[in-house]
C-alpha cells in the first residue's frame, strides 16, 4: 500500500468520525427540545385589566369567580329565604346584643320601602356607630323581591303578602284584582318572614310602606314608639284601624304572636333624608 492511499483513508476516517458526531449533536438537541416543549401547557387567554396605585409598575388583575346568587353578599348579610321565583330574600345584621329590632322592607313591591331599607343598610354600614349599644339591628331589605322587580304591590302569585300571615287571614282581604293567597302563609315570601320572627325574639318590628307620610301602629307600647318615632320624623301618628280592618296583616300577626309592638311607617317618598334617618334612629332606640 502507497504512503498517499494510507494518508486518503486516515482522512476518510476522521470525515466519517466528525459526521457522526455531528448527528449525535443534533439528535441530543432534537431531544433536548422536545423534552423542553412537552413540558409547555397552552395557558387561557386573558385579556387583564391594568391597575395603577401611586404610580407603580401596572399589574395584571386577577380573575375572580362570581358570588353565588344565594351567598352571603358581606359578613353582615345572609339569606333568609326566597320568592316564588326563586330571588333570594336577605338579611343584613349590625351590632351585638340582647335587644333586637327588625325593618322589614319592600314587602310590597311597587312601595318606596326597599329603597328606604337599602338606604338604612348603607348608612349602618358606613356608621357602625349610630347602632345602640347592646342592640342588634336587622333589616330585610326587599321581602318582596319578585314584586319590586316588576314594580308592583303583590309577589309573582299575584297574592298581597301583607294579607297572607295566618292570624285573622281572609280570602276575601286583599284589594279587587289581588289575592290574599289560597291558604293562610301560602306564599314562600310570607314563611320567609315568620321564620325569622320565630328565631329572632325581636321587641319590635318596622315595617316600610308608602305612601302618605304617617306612622301606624299596633301592639302593646305600639302607640308610644310611634309617638317617637314621629316626632323625630316631623311625621304624623294615624292609627288605621280606624279606617277598617287589615286581614292577614304583620300587623296582627307580630303581636298576636310575639306580643311584640309593629310601626308600619308610611314614607313620603324614596329620599333618606335627614328626616327619615332621625325616625330610624328613634326606632332603633
Amino acid at each position: 500500500m502507497s504512503h498517499y492511499a494510507f494518508v486518503d483513508q486516515g482522512a476518510m476516517h476522521r470525515r466519517s468520525t466528525r459526521r457522526f458526531l455531528e448527528l449525535v449533536g443534533l439528535m441530543i438537541v432534537a431531544i433536548f427540545v422536545a423534552l423542553v416543549l412537552g413540558h409547555i401547557r397552552p395557558q387561557a387567554s386573558i385579556t387583564p385589566t391594568r391597575l395603577s396605585v401611586g404610580g407603580a409598575k401596572t399589574l395584571p388583575s386577577v380573575a375572580i369567580a362570581p358570588v353565588p346568587a344565594r351567598a352571603a353578599v358581606t359578613p353582615d348579610s345572609r339569606v333568609v329565604g326566597s320568592s316564588v321565583r326563586g330571588r333570594s330574600i336577605t338579611m343584613w345584621s349590625f351590632g351585638h346584643g340582647s335587644r333586637h329590632v327588625l325593618f322589614i322592607g319592600g314587602i310590597h313591591g311597587n312601595e318606596y320601602g326597599a329603597a328606604v331599607a337599602n338606604q338604612l343598610v348603607a348608612y349602618l354600614r358606613a356608621h357602625r356607630a349610630a347602632v345602640p349599644r347592646g342592640s342588634e339591628i336587622d333589616i330585610v331589605s326587599c321581602a318582596n323581591p319578585d314584586g319590586l322587580a316588576a314594580h308592583r304591590r303583590t309577589n309573582a302569585d299575584g297574592v298581597d303578602i301583607n294579607r297572607n300571615f295566618p292570624v285573622g287571614w281572609s280570602a276575601q282581604g286583599a284589594r279587587g284584582g289581588e289575592s290574599a293567597g289560597v291558604r293562610p302563609a301560602s306564599e314562600p315570601e310570607t314563611r320567609a318572614i315568620m321564620a325569622l320572627l320565630a328565631g329572632g325574639h325581636y321587641c319590635r318590628v318596622i315595617a316600610l310602606h308608602s305612601a302618605g307620610g304617617l306612622i301606624d301602629y299596633d301592639g302593646p307600647g305600639g302607640a308610644k314608639l310611634a309617638s317617637q318615632i314621629a316626632r323625630a320624623a316631623g311625621s304624623r301618628v294615624v292609627h288605621l284601624s280606624a279606617l277598617g280592618t287589615y286581614t292577614g296583616s304583620l300587623g296582627r300577626y307580630v303581636p298576636s304572636r310575639y306580643a311584640a309592638p309593629v310601626i308600619t311607617w308610611e314614607l313620603e317618598n324614596a329620599s333618606f333624608g335627614s328626616r327619615v334617618l332621625a325616625g330610624a334612629r328613634a326606632a332603633m332606640r
